[in-house]
């Protein structure tokens, strides 16, 4: 009896899990979306990347990047966004990057 083959989700999820940590992480994403022949932005990247995450716990599970790999041709049309959603991701992603330094002083403060 021959083997089955892995699906061919499992074996794109596998060679971008870089670290081999059972998890998608955004720079593994970065990295996927580029080979496939897709360039998106930095907000685009991080909704996309919130869009897969079901769970909100920061990594995508094969579980999760399955059932997107499941739509088809139309699974990188889902991950698009306008223009109007990129400005707004672009400005949350700049107010996040101002409000980290500061939470860190800030909690130094109250030490």
């Amino acid at each position: 009896m021959s083997q089955r083959r892995p699906p061919l989700s499992k074996l794109v999820f596998k060679k971008y899990d870089i670290d081999e940590n059972g998890y998608i992480q955004l720079a593994e994403l970065k990295r996927m979306v580029y080979h496939m022949g897709y360039v998106m932005t930095e907000a685009e990247l991080v909704a996309a990347s919130t869009y897969l995450d079901k769970n909100g716990d920061g990594k995508i599970t094969y579980d999760e990047f399955a059932d997107w790999w499941k739509m088809g041709e139309d699974r990188f049309e889902s991950l698009e966004l306008s223009e109007t959603a990129q400005q707004q991701w672009a400005q949350a992603i700049e107010f996040f990057k101002v409000l980290g330094p500061l939470q860190q002083y800030k909690t130094q403060l109250c030490l």
